[in-house]
Protein backbone atom coordinates (compact mmCIF):
# COMPACT_ATOMS: atom_id res chain seq x y z
CA UNK A 1 0.00 0.00 0.00
CA UNK A 2 1.49 3.87 -0.91
CA UNK A 3 1.15 6.08 2.03
CA UNK A 4 0.49 9.61 0.78
CA UNK A 5 2.87 12.54 1.96
CA UNK A 6 -0.14 13.81 4.59
CA UNK A 7 -0.27 10.57 5.70
CA UNK A 8 3.20 9.96 6.54
CA UNK A 9 3.31 13.84 7.54
CA UNK A 10 1.01 13.28 10.30
CA UNK A 11 2.38 9.62 11.45
CA UNK A 12 6.20 11.83 11.80
CA UNK A 13 4.29 14.24 14.30
CA UNK A 14 2.66 11.35 16.09
CA UNK A 15 6.38 9.66 16.56
CA UNK A 16 7.96 12.75 17.63
CA UNK A 17 5.65 13.55 20.02
CA UNK A 18 6.07 10.87 21.76
CA UNK A 19 9.83 10.76 21.52
CA UNK A 20 9.92 13.88 23.31
CA UNK A 21 7.73 12.66 25.71
CA UNK A 22 10.55 9.57 26.74
CA UNK A 23 8.91 6.50 25.11
CA UNK A 24 11.24 4.55 22.90
CA UNK A 25 11.20 3.88 19.32
CA UNK A 26 10.52 0.03 20.06
CA UNK A 27 7.32 1.09 22.49
CA UNK A 28 6.13 3.38 19.00
CA UNK A 29 5.85 0.14 17.38
CA UNK A 30 4.26 -1.49 19.72
CA UNK A 31 1.65 0.92 19.68
CA UNK A 32 1.07 0.66 16.53
CA UNK A 33 0.85 -3.28 16.20
CA UNK A 34 -1.11 -3.21 19.26
CA UNK A 35 -3.96 -1.16 17.56
CA UNK A 36 -3.93 -3.23 14.47
CA UNK A 37 -0.99 -2.39 12.30
CA UNK A 38 1.01 -4.88 11.13
CA UNK A 39 4.65 -5.43 11.99
CA UNK A 40 6.52 -4.34 8.87
CA UNK A 41 4.07 -1.28 8.03
CA UNK A 42 4.97 -0.17 12.29
CA UNK A 43 8.91 -0.75 11.27
CA UNK A 44 9.01 1.19 8.19
CA UNK A 45 7.19 3.83 9.91
CA UNK A 46 9.79 4.20 12.34
CA UNK A 47 12.37 3.83 10.74
CA UNK A 48 11.55 6.48 7.84
CA UNK A 49 10.79 9.11 11.03
CA UNK A 50 14.76 7.88 12.03
CA UNK A 51 16.09 8.51 8.50
CA UNK A 52 14.96 12.06 7.76
CA UNK A 53 15.08 13.44 11.27
CA UNK A 54 11.69 15.36 10.49
CA UNK A 55 10.91 17.72 13.36
CA UNK A 56 7.15 19.40 12.77
CA UNK A 57 5.73 21.16 14.74
CA UNK A 58 1.99 21.16 15.72
CA UNK A 59 -1.07 21.50 17.88
CA UNK A 60 -2.94 18.92 19.64
CA UNK A 61 -5.92 19.26 17.21
CA UNK A 62 -3.81 17.95 14.92
CA UNK A 63 -2.82 14.89 16.27
CA UNK A 64 -6.34 14.50 17.13
CA UNK A 65 -7.17 14.76 12.95
CA UNK A 66 -3.94 12.43 12.72
CA UNK A 67 -5.79 9.88 14.80
CA UNK A 68 -9.24 10.13 13.85
CA UNK A 69 -7.60 10.32 9.88
CA UNK A 70 -5.94 6.68 10.78
CA UNK A 71 -8.91 5.38 12.60
CA UNK A 72 -10.88 6.16 9.32
CA UNK A 73 -8.85 5.52 6.17
CA UNK A 74 -7.34 2.16 7.67
CA UNK A 75 -8.82 0.83 11.11
CA UNK A 76 -11.74 2.59 11.77
CA UNK A 77 -12.29 0.65 15.11
CA UNK A 78 -9.22 1.75 16.59
CA UNK A 79 -8.68 4.83 19.20
CA UNK A 80 -5.10 5.60 19.95
CA UNK A 81 -5.51 9.09 21.87
CA UNK A 82 -8.44 10.90 23.67
CA UNK A 83 -8.77 14.56 23.76
CA UNK A 84 -10.78 16.29 26.02
CA UNK A 85 -12.32 19.69 25.49
CA UNK A 86 -11.75 22.28 27.69
CA UNK A 87 -13.29 25.90 27.82
CA UNK A 88 -11.35 29.40 29.33
CA UNK A 89 -12.63 32.82 29.82
CA UNK A 90 -10.34 35.78 29.24
CA UNK A 91 -10.05 39.79 28.72
CA UNK A 92 -7.72 41.44 26.57
CA UNK A 93 -7.20 45.47 28.04
CA UNK A 94 -7.26 47.41 25.28
CA UNK A 95 -7.78 51.14 26.32
CA UNK A 96 -8.36 52.12 22.62
CA UNK A 97 -10.29 55.28 21.78
CA UNK A 98 -11.95 55.43 17.95
CA UNK A 99 -13.35 59.21 16.79
CA UNK A 100 -13.61 58.47 13.19
CA UNK A 101 -13.52 54.60 10.91
CA UNK A 102 -10.20 52.39 11.91
CA UNK A 103 -9.00 49.06 11.70
CA UNK A 104 -7.31 47.80 14.77
CA UNK A 105 -5.55 44.84 14.58
CA UNK A 106 -5.99 42.41 17.92
CA UNK A 107 -3.23 39.84 18.80
CA UNK A 108 -5.01 37.55 21.12
CA UNK A 109 -3.45 37.02 24.53
CA UNK A 110 -4.45 33.76 24.88
CA UNK A 111 -4.51 31.22 22.56
CA UNK A 112 -6.85 28.69 21.40
CA UNK A 113 -9.66 28.30 19.13
CA UNK A 114 -12.08 31.29 19.53
CA UNK A 115 -15.54 30.79 21.00
CA UNK A 116 -16.64 33.88 21.16
CA UNK A 117 -15.98 37.94 21.51
CA UNK A 118 -17.18 40.39 23.36
CA UNK A 119 -16.94 44.08 24.04
CA UNK A 120 -16.68 46.71 26.66
CA UNK A 121 -16.44 50.30 26.78
CA UNK A 122 -18.36 53.68 26.30
CA UNK A 123 -19.89 54.96 23.23
CA UNK A 124 -20.88 58.82 22.83
CA UNK A 125 -24.68 59.23 22.75
CA UNK A 126 -24.95 61.20 19.02
CA UNK A 127 -23.79 60.07 15.65
CA UNK A 128 -23.27 55.70 15.44
CA UNK A 129 -20.72 53.64 15.83
CA UNK A 130 -20.24 49.98 14.52
CA UNK A 131 -17.91 47.50 15.32
CA UNK A 132 -17.29 44.19 13.36
CA UNK A 133 -15.04 41.38 13.44
CA UNK A 134 -13.47 40.59 9.91
CA UNK A 135 -11.83 36.96 9.77
CA UNK A 136 -11.27 35.98 6.05
CA UNK A 137 -14.54 36.53 3.69
CA UNK A 138 -16.87 37.03 7.42
CA UNK A 139 -17.61 40.59 8.54
CA UNK A 140 -19.42 39.74 11.74
CA UNK A 141 -21.34 42.78 13.91
CA UNK A 142 -20.10 42.91 17.33
CA UNK A 143 -21.18 45.99 18.81
CA UNK A 144 -23.97 48.82 16.81
CA UNK A 145 -24.66 51.71 19.39
CA UNK A 146 -28.01 52.31 17.88
CA UNK A 147 -28.89 48.89 19.21
CA UNK A 148 -28.02 49.67 22.58
CA UNK A 149 -31.42 50.78 23.93
CA UNK A 150 -33.45 48.28 21.52
CA UNK A 151 -31.84 45.25 22.95
CA UNK A 152 -31.08 46.28 26.08
CA UNK A 153 -27.59 45.88 25.67
CA UNK A 154 -26.63 48.79 27.92
CA UNK A 155 -26.34 47.47 31.25
CA UNK A 156 -24.83 51.08 32.58
CA UNK A 157 -25.04 50.65 36.84
CA UNK A 158 -26.82 53.52 37.75
CA UNK A 159 -26.64 55.65 41.09
CA UNK A 160 -29.80 57.70 41.70
CA UNK A 161 -30.27 60.23 44.43
CA UNK A 162 -34.03 59.74 45.24
CA UNK A 163 -33.93 62.19 48.05
CA UNK A 164 -31.30 63.57 50.45
CA UNK A 165 -31.54 61.42 52.51
CA UNK A 166 -32.49 57.84 50.22
CA UNK A 167 -29.64 56.60 48.14
CA UNK A 168 -30.85 53.88 45.24
CA UNK A 169 -27.93 51.98 43.53
CA UNK A 170 -29.37 50.00 40.71
CA UNK A 171 -27.62 47.82 37.86
CA UNK A 172 -29.26 45.94 34.99
CA UNK A 173 -32.56 46.66 33.70
CA UNK A 174 -36.23 46.46 35.12
CA UNK A 175 -39.33 45.80 33.52
CA UNK A 176 -41.81 48.54 33.89
CA UNK A 177 -43.61 46.34 36.35
CA UNK A 178 -40.72 45.84 38.67
CA UNK A 179 -39.72 49.80 37.96
CA UNK A 180 -43.20 50.63 39.20
CA UNK A 181 -42.92 48.63 42.12
CA UNK A 182 -39.47 50.08 43.36
CA UNK A 183 -40.03 53.37 42.75
CA UNK A 184 -44.12 52.72 44.91
CA UNK A 185 -41.37 51.08 47.70
CA UNK A 186 -38.75 54.39 47.66
CA UNK A 187 -41.91 56.77 48.31
CA UNK A 188 -43.00 54.92 50.99
CA UNK A 189 -39.75 55.12 52.97
CA UNK A 190 -39.80 58.82 51.67
CA UNK A 191 -43.13 58.74 53.65
CA UNK A 192 -42.65 56.54 56.63
CA UNK A 193 -38.98 58.04 57.04
CA UNK A 194 -37.66 55.05 58.27
CA UNK A 195 -34.10 54.23 58.70
CA UNK A 196 -33.64 51.16 56.69
CA UNK A 197 -30.90 49.43 54.30
CA UNK A 198 -32.34 47.22 51.68
CA UNK A 199 -30.57 44.75 49.16
CA UNK A 200 -31.93 42.91 46.18
CA UNK A 201 -29.83 40.81 44.22
CA UNK A 202 -30.32 38.31 41.39
CA UNK A 203 -26.27 37.52 40.31
CA UNK A 204 -26.91 33.47 41.38
CA UNK A 205 -29.93 33.15 43.68
CA UNK A 206 -32.61 35.70 44.07
CA UNK A 207 -32.17 36.97 47.73
CA UNK A 208 -32.94 39.66 49.43
CA UNK A 209 -31.23 41.45 52.51
CA UNK A 210 -32.90 43.59 55.15
CA UNK A 211 -31.42 45.74 57.93
CA UNK A 212 -33.44 48.27 60.11
CA UNK A 213 -37.21 48.42 60.58
CA UNK A 214 -39.48 48.36 57.21
CA UNK A 215 -43.05 48.75 57.41
CA UNK A 216 -45.98 45.53 56.44
CA UNK A 217 -46.72 47.71 53.24
CA UNK A 218 -42.52 48.03 52.67
CA UNK A 219 -42.50 44.46 53.09
CA UNK A 220 -45.59 43.19 50.67
CA UNK A 221 -43.60 45.85 48.13
CA UNK A 222 -40.36 43.91 48.44
CA UNK A 223 -41.95 40.69 48.31
CA UNK A 224 -43.73 41.38 44.97
CA UNK A 225 -40.77 42.76 43.26
CA UNK A 226 -39.17 39.67 44.62
CA UNK A 227 -41.78 37.60 42.97
CA UNK A 228 -41.97 39.90 39.51
CA UNK A 229 -37.73 39.25 39.11
CA UNK A 230 -37.73 35.73 39.47
CA UNK A 231 -38.79 35.72 35.52
CA UNK A 232 -36.02 37.87 34.81
CA UNK A 233 -33.39 36.12 32.70
CA UNK A 234 -30.58 39.54 34.00
CA UNK A 235 -28.71 39.98 36.94
CA UNK A 236 -29.99 42.81 39.01
CA UNK A 237 -28.66 44.26 41.98
CA UNK A 238 -30.68 47.19 43.69
CA UNK A 239 -29.29 48.52 47.14
CA UNK A 240 -31.69 51.02 48.76
CA UNK A 241 -29.78 52.87 52.05
CA UNK A 242 -32.42 55.17 53.89
CA UNK A 243 -30.78 57.45 56.96
CA UNK A 244 -33.02 60.12 57.74
CA UNK A 245 -31.66 61.92 60.89
CA UNK A 246 -32.98 64.29 63.58
CA UNK A 247 -30.46 66.75 62.41
CA UNK A 248 -31.53 66.89 58.90
CA UNK A 249 -34.93 68.37 59.87
CA UNK A 250 -33.24 71.18 61.55
CA UNK A 251 -32.35 74.45 60.28
CA UNK A 252 -28.27 74.42 61.16
CA UNK A 253 -28.55 76.94 63.06
CA UNK A 254 -25.06 77.07 65.36
CA UNK A 255 -26.67 77.67 68.66
CA UNK A 256 -28.30 75.13 70.30
CA UNK A 257 -29.46 74.27 73.81
CA UNK A 258 -28.61 71.15 75.65
CA UNK A 259 -30.91 71.38 79.56
CA UNK A 260 -29.26 74.48 80.99
CA UNK A 261 -26.42 75.52 79.04
CA UNK A 262 -26.27 77.41 75.27
CA UNK A 263 -23.20 77.68 73.34
CA UNK A 264 -22.21 78.55 70.18
CA UNK A 265 -18.79 78.39 67.80
CA UNK A 266 -17.49 81.55 69.32
CA UNK A 267 -17.48 80.60 73.00
CA UNK A 268 -16.12 76.95 72.18
CA UNK A 269 -13.26 78.57 70.50
CA UNK A 270 -12.23 80.37 73.06
CA UNK A 271 -12.10 77.73 75.65
CA UNK A 272 -10.38 74.99 73.11
CA UNK A 273 -7.33 73.14 74.35
CA UNK A 274 -3.95 73.17 72.71
CA UNK A 275 -2.59 69.49 72.84
CA UNK A 276 -0.11 67.39 70.95
CA UNK A 277 -3.12 65.13 69.75
CA UNK A 278 -2.88 65.00 65.78
CA UNK A 279 -4.86 63.84 63.13
CA UNK A 280 -3.38 62.70 59.98
CA UNK A 281 -6.21 62.67 57.34
CA UNK A 282 -5.78 60.34 54.25
CA UNK A 283 -8.06 61.03 51.51
CA UNK A 284 -8.13 58.77 48.64
CA UNK A 285 -10.39 57.07 46.16
CA UNK A 286 -12.34 54.09 47.61
CA UNK A 287 -11.07 50.83 46.35
CA UNK A 288 -12.46 47.66 45.39
CA UNK A 289 -15.65 49.29 44.81
CA UNK A 290 -17.93 49.06 41.38
CA UNK A 291 -17.49 52.69 40.93
CA UNK A 292 -14.35 54.92 39.36
CA UNK A 293 -12.59 51.24 38.90
CA UNK A 294 -9.57 52.64 37.86
CA UNK A 295 -9.49 55.35 40.81
CA UNK A 296 -8.43 58.25 38.59
CA UNK A 297 -11.34 60.30 39.49
CA UNK A 298 -12.70 60.47 36.11
CA UNK A 299 -16.36 59.11 35.18
CA UNK A 300 -18.91 59.22 32.51
CA UNK A 301 -22.00 61.22 33.37
CA UNK A 302 -24.08 59.03 34.68
CA UNK A 303 -21.22 57.43 36.72
CA UNK A 304 -19.89 57.69 40.52
CA UNK A 305 -16.89 58.64 42.47
CA UNK A 306 -16.22 57.76 45.57
CA UNK A 307 -13.76 58.85 47.73
CA UNK A 308 -12.98 58.24 51.74
CA UNK A 309 -10.74 58.98 54.90
CA UNK A 310 -11.34 55.78 56.33
CA UNK A 311 -7.56 55.12 56.27
CA UNK A 312 -7.25 58.38 58.49
CA UNK A 313 -4.73 58.07 61.43
CA UNK A 314 -4.95 59.22 65.16
CA UNK A 315 -2.06 59.53 67.59
CA UNK A 316 -4.51 58.60 70.19
CA UNK A 317 -7.37 56.77 71.19
CA UNK A 318 -9.85 58.67 69.67
CA UNK A 319 -13.70 58.19 71.04
CA UNK A 320 -15.50 57.45 67.69
CA UNK A 321 -18.62 59.21 68.92
CA UNK A 322 -16.63 62.38 68.91
CA UNK A 323 -15.96 62.43 65.18
CA UNK A 324 -16.86 63.81 62.32
CA UNK A 325 -15.90 64.50 58.41
CA UNK A 326 -16.62 67.86 56.43
CA UNK A 327 -16.45 67.69 52.85
CA UNK A 328 -16.59 70.71 50.53
CA UNK A 329 -17.46 70.26 47.44
CA UNK A 330 -16.13 73.15 44.81
CA UNK A 331 -17.58 73.63 41.57
CA UNK A 332 -14.23 74.64 39.34
CA UNK A 333 -16.95 75.03 36.33
CA UNK A 334 -18.97 77.67 38.74
CA UNK A 335 -17.07 78.64 41.19
CA UNK A 336 -19.71 77.55 43.45
CA UNK A 337 -18.97 75.74 47.03
CA UNK A 338 -20.88 73.14 48.87
CA UNK A 339 -20.45 71.10 52.50
CA UNK A 340 -21.73 68.42 54.13
CA UNK A 341 -20.97 67.20 56.78
CA UNK A 342 -20.50 62.45 58.38
CA UNK A 343 -20.20 61.56 61.76
CA UNK A 344 -21.66 62.85 65.25
CA UNK A 345 -24.07 65.52 65.41
CA UNK A 346 -22.07 67.51 67.81
CA UNK A 347 -19.22 67.66 65.92
CA UNK A 348 -20.81 68.33 62.73
CA UNK A 349 -22.94 70.84 64.60
CA UNK A 350 -19.73 72.62 65.65
CA UNK A 351 -18.69 73.76 62.05
CA UNK A 352 -22.46 75.07 61.49
CA UNK A 353 -23.26 71.81 59.64
CA UNK A 354 -26.18 68.52 60.11
CA UNK A 355 -25.03 64.99 60.17
CA UNK A 356 -25.67 63.43 56.82
CA UNK A 357 -24.58 60.32 57.65
CA UNK A 358 -23.77 59.12 61.21
CA UNK A 359 -20.38 57.49 60.64
CA UNK A 360 -17.52 60.12 59.99
CA UNK A 361 -15.28 57.40 57.56
CA UNK A 362 -18.30 56.60 55.15
CA UNK A 363 -17.40 56.51 52.09
CA UNK A 364 -18.27 59.86 50.37
CA UNK A 365 -20.36 59.37 46.45
CA UNK A 366 -20.37 62.39 44.30
CA UNK A 367 -22.39 62.21 41.15
CA UNK A 368 -22.97 64.84 38.57
CA UNK A 369 -25.37 67.11 40.21
CA UNK A 370 -25.26 65.40 43.62
CA UNK A 371 -23.70 68.49 46.40
CA UNK A 372 -23.66 70.85 43.59
CA UNK A 373 -20.89 69.23 41.72
CA UNK A 374 -20.86 70.01 37.92
CA UNK A 375 -18.20 68.76 35.45
CA UNK A 376 -14.91 69.66 37.08
CA UNK A 377 -15.21 69.58 40.57
CA UNK A 378 -12.24 69.59 43.41
CA UNK A 379 -13.33 67.52 46.65
CA UNK A 380 -11.89 68.50 50.23
CA UNK A 381 -12.42 66.68 53.16
CA UNK A 382 -10.87 67.76 57.01
CA UNK A 383 -11.74 65.34 59.90
CA UNK A 384 -12.56 66.58 63.31
CA UNK A 385 -12.33 65.46 66.55
CA UNK A 386 -14.54 67.31 69.17
CA UNK A 387 -15.59 67.22 72.61
CA UNK A 388 -16.53 69.73 75.88
CA UNK A 389 -18.13 70.54 78.63
CA UNK A 390 -19.56 73.66 79.39
CA UNK A 391 -20.78 72.92 82.73
CA UNK A 392 -19.39 75.68 85.64
CA UNK A 393 -18.11 72.53 87.49
CA UNK A 394 -16.11 70.88 85.01
CA UNK A 395 -15.58 72.80 82.02
CA UNK A 396 -13.05 71.62 79.26
CA UNK A 397 -12.56 71.83 75.34
CA UNK A 398 -10.86 69.00 73.21
CA UNK A 399 -10.92 70.04 69.55
CA UNK A 400 -8.49 68.72 66.80
CA UNK A 401 -8.20 69.49 63.31
CA UNK A 402 -6.66 67.38 60.55
CA UNK A 403 -5.44 69.68 57.59
CA UNK A 404 -7.72 69.94 54.50
CA UNK A 405 -6.67 67.24 51.64
CA UNK A 406 -8.47 67.52 48.10
CA UNK A 407 -8.65 65.25 45.32
CA UNK A 408 -10.47 65.98 41.87
CA UNK A 409 -13.99 64.71 40.60
CA UNK A 410 -14.28 65.01 36.87
CA UNK A 411 -17.14 63.82 34.73
CA UNK A 412 -17.76 63.78 31.24
CA UNK A 413 -20.82 64.07 28.62
CA UNK A 414 -22.86 62.18 26.60
CA UNK A 415 -21.06 58.63 27.52
CA UNK A 416 -23.12 55.55 27.71
CA UNK A 417 -21.33 52.23 29.09
CA UNK A 418 -21.42 48.57 27.71
CA UNK A 419 -20.43 45.53 28.87
CA UNK A 420 -19.82 42.27 27.36
CA UNK A 421 -21.54 43.26 24.01
CA UNK A 422 -21.60 40.40 21.26
CA UNK A 423 -24.10 41.09 18.57
CA UNK A 424 -23.14 38.29 16.11
CA UNK A 425 -19.75 37.03 17.65
CA UNK A 426 -21.54 35.19 20.93
CA UNK A 427 -20.92 32.02 18.91
CA UNK A 428 -18.00 31.90 16.57
CA UNK A 429 -17.30 28.73 14.82
CA UNK A 430 -14.07 27.75 15.94
CA UNK A 431 -11.42 30.49 14.66
CA UNK A 432 -8.26 29.73 15.27
CA UNK A 433 -5.67 32.74 14.87
CA UNK A 434 -3.00 34.03 16.70
CA UNK A 435 -4.23 37.88 15.19
CA UNK A 436 -7.90 39.64 14.88
CA UNK A 437 -9.06 42.25 12.73
CA UNK A 438 -11.60 44.45 14.12
CA UNK A 439 -13.23 47.40 11.69
CA UNK A 440 -14.70 50.31 14.10
CA UNK A 441 -17.31 52.70 11.55
CA UNK A 442 -17.39 55.51 13.62
CA UNK A 443 -19.78 58.83 12.16
CA UNK A 444 -19.90 61.86 14.29
CA UNK A 445 -19.79 59.92 17.81
CA UNK A 446 -16.64 58.42 19.58
CA UNK A 447 -15.83 54.88 21.10
CA UNK A 448 -13.79 53.65 23.77
CA UNK A 449 -12.86 50.44 23.96
CA UNK A 450 -11.92 49.37 27.58
CA UNK A 451 -11.39 45.61 26.91
CA UNK A 452 -12.02 42.19 24.67
CA UNK A 453 -13.71 39.41 26.50
CA UNK A 454 -13.31 36.21 25.03
CA UNK A 455 -13.76 32.51 25.17
CA UNK A 456 -11.37 29.94 23.85
CA UNK A 457 -11.01 26.43 23.64
CA UNK A 458 -8.00 23.99 23.66
CA UNK A 459 -7.92 20.03 23.25
CA UNK A 460 -6.19 18.47 25.84
CA UNK A 461 -4.74 14.64 25.67
CA UNK A 462 -6.83 13.02 28.85
CA UNK A 463 -5.34 9.66 30.03
CA UNK A 464 -6.36 5.98 29.69
CA UNK A 465 -5.59 4.28 33.04
CA UNK A 466 -3.48 1.22 32.88
CA UNK A 467 -5.79 -2.23 31.80
CA UNK A 468 -5.45 -5.10 33.13
CA UNK A 469 -5.18 -7.85 30.31
CA UNK A 470 -5.63 -11.08 32.58
CA UNK A 471 -5.88 -12.32 35.96
CA UNK A 472 -2.57 -13.40 37.74
CA UNK A 473 -3.21 -17.48 39.05
CA UNK A 474 -2.08 -19.11 41.89
CA UNK A 475 1.04 -19.84 42.69
CA UNK A 476 3.14 -22.73 44.49
CA UNK A 477 6.97 -22.87 45.20
CA UNK A 478 9.55 -24.40 47.22
CA UNK A 479 11.56 -22.59 50.52
CA UNK A 480 14.43 -21.12 48.67
CA UNK A 481 12.80 -21.00 45.11
CA UNK A 482 12.29 -18.00 43.16
CA UNK A 483 9.91 -17.25 40.48
CA UNK A 484 9.88 -14.39 37.78
CA UNK A 485 6.47 -13.00 36.64
CA UNK A 486 6.97 -10.32 33.42
CA UNK A 487 4.32 -8.10 34.39
CA UNK A 488 4.00 -6.65 30.69
CA UNK A 489 2.26 -9.54 30.20
CA UNK A 490 -0.51 -8.58 32.51
CA UNK A 491 -1.02 -5.24 31.90
CA UNK A 492 -1.08 -2.74 29.20
CA UNK A 493 -1.27 1.34 28.84
CA UNK A 494 -3.09 2.67 26.01
CA UNK A 495 -1.61 5.72 25.98
CA UNK A 496 1.88 4.13 25.97
CA UNK A 497 3.02 5.53 29.26
CA UNK A 498 5.62 4.09 31.00
CA UNK A 499 4.03 1.81 33.57
CA UNK A 500 5.57 2.18 37.69
CA UNK A 501 4.71 -0.98 39.21
CA UNK A 502 3.91 -1.71 42.71
CA UNK A 503 2.21 -4.58 44.89
CA UNK A 504 0.64 -5.36 48.16
CA UNK A 505 0.82 -8.83 50.31
CA UNK A 506 -1.27 -9.48 53.55
CA UNK A 507 1.92 -10.59 54.96
CA UNK A 508 3.04 -6.58 55.15
CA UNK A 509 5.67 -5.80 57.22
CA UNK A 510 6.63 -9.48 57.69
CA UNK A 511 8.78 -10.94 55.46
CA UNK A 512 9.45 -14.58 56.65
CA UNK A 513 7.63 -16.31 54.11
CA UNK A 514 8.24 -14.10 51.09
CA UNK A 515 9.98 -11.66 49.55
CA UNK A 516 9.19 -9.14 46.33
CA UNK A 517 11.37 -7.42 43.98
CA UNK A 518 10.10 -5.41 40.81
CA UNK A 519 12.61 -4.49 38.28
CA UNK A 520 11.15 -2.51 36.01
CA UNK A 521 8.06 -4.41 34.53
CA UNK A 522 9.72 -7.48 35.86
CA UNK A 523 8.79 -8.82 39.34
CA UNK A 524 10.44 -11.50 41.44
CA UNK A 525 8.86 -14.01 44.12
CA UNK A 526 11.73 -15.04 46.58
CA UNK A 527 10.45 -17.72 49.19
CA UNK A 528 12.49 -17.75 52.50
CA UNK A 529 12.88 -20.53 55.01
CA UNK A 530 9.36 -20.77 56.15
CA UNK A 531 6.70 -22.47 55.14
CA UNK A 532 3.31 -20.79 54.49
CA UNK A 533 0.58 -18.84 52.35
CA UNK A 534 0.15 -15.42 51.63
CA UNK A 535 -2.28 -13.19 49.07
CA UNK A 536 -1.15 -10.64 47.10
CA UNK A 537 -1.76 -8.14 44.66
CA UNK A 538 -0.06 -6.33 41.73
CA UNK A 539 -0.56 -2.26 41.10
CA UNK A 540 -0.01 -0.73 38.13
CA UNK A 541 0.69 3.69 38.15
CA UNK A 542 1.24 5.63 35.17
CA UNK A 543 1.46 8.64 37.30
CA UNK A 544 -1.83 9.65 37.14
CA UNK A 545 -3.90 6.22 36.84
CA UNK A 546 -3.63 3.12 38.44
CA UNK A 547 -4.97 -0.43 38.10
CA UNK A 548 -4.89 -3.43 40.86
CA UNK A 549 -5.02 -6.87 39.60
CA UNK A 550 -6.96 -9.74 41.56
CA UNK A 551 -5.85 -10.74 44.33
CA UNK A 552 -4.47 -14.45 44.06
CA UNK A 553 -2.79 -16.68 46.61
CA UNK A 554 0.94 -17.73 46.95
CA UNK A 555 1.70 -21.15 48.66
CA UNK A 556 5.33 -21.46 49.77
CA UNK A 557 5.47 -25.08 50.92
CA UNK A 558 8.26 -27.56 52.71
CA UNK A 559 10.97 -29.52 49.95
CA UNK A 560 10.42 -33.23 49.53
CA UNK A 561 12.80 -35.07 52.04
CA UNK A 562 15.39 -37.61 50.05
CA UNK A 563 16.12 -41.35 51.27
CA UNK A 564 19.40 -41.23 53.36
CA UNK A 565 21.65 -43.08 50.69
CA UNK A 566 20.72 -40.50 48.15
CA UNK A 567 20.71 -37.45 50.26
CA UNK A 568 24.67 -38.71 51.30
CA UNK A 569 25.50 -38.80 47.62
CA UNK A 570 23.75 -35.88 46.88
CA UNK A 571 25.96 -34.26 49.16
CA UNK A 572 29.32 -35.95 48.43
CA UNK A 573 28.64 -35.14 44.63
CA UNK A 574 27.94 -31.40 45.89
CA UNK A 575 24.60 -31.07 45.57
CA UNK A 576 22.20 -29.19 47.68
Amino acid sequence: MKLSGEFKKKVRTYIKENLDRGYSADSIKKSFVIHGYSQELAEKLVRNYEARDLIVRTSPLILLLLLALIAVFYRPNITTLAFAEKQYNYSDNVGLTVNSSYSYVWNIQNKGLLKSIKLNGEVKANGSAKVYLRHGNDMLLIFDSKQLEKSNLNQITGFAVVEENVRLELSGNLTENEQTILDNLIADINNTKNNVNITITSEENLSKNISGNTTDSQQSLIDALLDMLQSNEQKINITIHADFTANEILNGSNNQTSGNETYNNETINATENVSVNKIGIALQYQDNSPYDENNDGIENIDGIIDLTVEKTKFNWDAAQENLCTRWNIYSLDDNGTTSVCYGSDRCCNFVGLAAKRPNWNETYYTAYGKDGAALNNAISAQVLYVDYNLSLSNPYSNIYYSDWKNLTAQFYEGFARFENICLETCALPNYNDTGYELVFEVENSSLILNSISYEVVNYELTNNKPILLKNFSDISIKKYQSYTINLSEYFYDEDNDNLIFDYYNSSGANISIINVKIINDTAILQANDNPGTVFMYFIANDTKDLTTSNIFKIEVAENKKVPGILKSLRQVLGIA
